[in-house]
Order: C-alpha cells, then sequence, then structure tokens
C-alpha cells in the first residue's frame, strides 16, 4: 500500500513498488545486517500507531520517511553483486521522492494561500489534503506509468544479473519464531 493510501495511478505505482521491494528484501542478500534488514522490514510493512486526531491506529510514516527523510535507509542500500536491481531502486526511489515532495510543495503553497486569503477558504476544498489532478507531464516523471515502465525496461535489458538468492524469506531465518508467531500482520488487525 502506498503511504499516501490513496486510489490514484501513483499510489497504484508506489504500491507496486513496495510488493517488489517487500520480495526482493525477502529474497535477494543486501548490505544490511540481519538486524538492519529485520528492522527495516518491520518498519516498512508493520509500522503502526494510535492517531489521537484521528482516534484510529494508521501506518504510513516509515513509507513516508522512507521516501523523503535524508536519512531514509535507501540512501546507503545496496543489493548485494546486483547492479540491475540497484539501478531499479535508485530510478524508482527518485521518482518516488520527486513525486511526494512536489505534493509536499503543493499541500504547503495551499495552505500558505488559504491562511492567506481566509475569506476564501470557507468555500474551497480543502486543497492541504488533495492531491494535484494534472501533473505536468515532462515535469514529474510519475505523471502517467511511461517512466516507471520504462526504469522497468531498461533494467531488464542489463545483463550483469546475480543469480545470489535465498532459498527462505529472509524474515522468517531473522526473527524468533515464538515472537513471528505472536506479531504477524498486527498492522493490519487493526485496519
Amino acid at each position: 500500500m502506498s503511504s499516501l493510501c490513496l486510489s490514484d495511478l501513483q499510489d497504484d505505482l508506489e504500491s507496486f513498488f513496495y510488493v517488489i521491494l517487500f520480495f526482493t528484501l525477502q529474497y535477494l542478500p543486501v548490505r544490511f545486517s540481519q538486524v538492519e534488514l529485520v528492522d527495516l522490514m518491520e518498519s516498512i510493512f508493520e509500522e503502526s500507531k494510535f492517531d489521537p486526531t484521528l482516534g484510529m491506529v494508521v501506518g504510513g510514516h516509515a513509507k513516508a520517511r522512507l521516501l523523503l527523510a535524508g536519512d531514509s535507509p535507501l540512501v546507503n542500500f545496496m543489493f548485494l553483486a546486483n547492479s540491475p536491481m540497484n539501478a531499479w531502486m535508485e530510478q524508482s526511489w527518485d521518482a518516488f521522492e520527486q513525486f511526494h515532495n512536489y505534493l509536499y510543495k503543493e499541500q504547503r503553497r495551499a495552505t500558505r494561500a488559504r491562511i492567506m486569503n481566509p475569506a476564501n477558504s470557507a468555500h474551497s476544498i480543502n486543497l492541504a489534503n488533495e492531491r494535484p489532478t494534472m501533473l505536468a507531464a515532462g515535469h514529474i516523471y510519475l505523471c502517467d506509468h511511461d517512466h516507471f515502465l520504462k526504469i522497468f525496461e531498461d533494467v531488464l535489458a542489463l545483463e550483469d544479473w546475480s543469480d545470489l538468492h535465498h532459498t527462505r524469506a529472509a524474515m522468517h531465518q531473522f526473527v524468533n519464531s515464538e515472537l513471528a508467531k505472536q506479531r504477524p500482520g498486527t498492522k493490519w488487525m487493526h485496519e
């Protein structure tokens, strides 16, 4: 699920990114230690906390941080001996980072406009929570699916793919089996 949990094309593309990230982290060797890998996967895919404003348990903060923060684990992320997957990760991350930065700036702009002209805010849509309906082609990589598709086409055309992989899912190898039985899908139980 994308960090924004909405239903636009960009959310579908981001969801696809997370499906690939989940399985590649599970089965391809990475430069993280076992502890770092488990921590990363739990923070991205199981993170949840109670939001008193909404009155419910929500997730997605770790995903947003993953894509936007300067200290994101993806800054130093690397698949071992697999340059095509590293290229896919870097190019995909760049596209989603650009899109989320664009949304953040547009939300700030809309909020400032409402503050400067409060008379219009009573009769207008809450733009701070709305996504711009039109994204300029060429300006935003993810204005449509073409850029993301091209990333796949370019990476799949590369020849130095590695055969290194785990035969079992990484999380099952590294997490205490009793703990794993007690905590699966905690985020989804709340939602």
